[in-house]
């Protein structure tokens, strides 16, 4: 049987605390026999899960995998593609997160919304929502979305 060679992008395992414990790395190419190529991908699996969900998700999966597991179930749940389209679902939780004052979290919502073809307009708009609704406290939170132009 020979070998399979498995690369991954650079800074890929800043994602997790190590590697598999059986692949040998040189310079981000992992040879694994044929027997290895269940764990690899396996592995391969679940950090790519791992990946699609927020840090504090993440953390929770290092210290409860039951509770993890119920967790991003939820999630999944709410975000797969359904009657409302991922760039809506994506406004939403935007809007929510400057609600809450998650600064990181508008951060990041704000870029995936760019992602999806978001203008700077839309997401002005949507960040409008919050602070009719609760007042000034989102509108403050609301300006992590947008980088700090020096």
């Amino acid at each position: 049987m020979g070998n399979i060679s498995v690369h991954h992008p650079p800074g890929f395992w800043w994602l997790v605390d190590t590697p598999p414990a059986k692949l040998d790395n040189t310079a981000g190419i992992y040879t694994v026999n044929r027997e290895q190529t269940k764990l690899v991908i396996e592995y391969f699996q679940e950090v790519k899960q791992l990946a699609n969900f927020p840090p504090f998700v993440q953390e929770l999966g290092k210290r409860d995998k039951e509770f993890y597991d119920a967790v991003t179930k939820v999630i999944e749940v709410a975000t797969k593609p359904g009657a409302v389209d991922e760039k809506t679902k994506v406004f939403i939780s935007l809007a929510l997160d400057a609600y809450i004052g998650s600064e990181r979290g508008v951060m990041v919502l704000a870029n995936r919304a760019r992602e999806l073809g978001a203008t700077e307009e839309e997401i002005n708009e949507v960040l409008r929502i919050p602070y009719y609704v609760a007042g000034s406290r989102p509108l403050i939170t609301g300006n992590n979305a947008f980088p700090k132009k020096e």
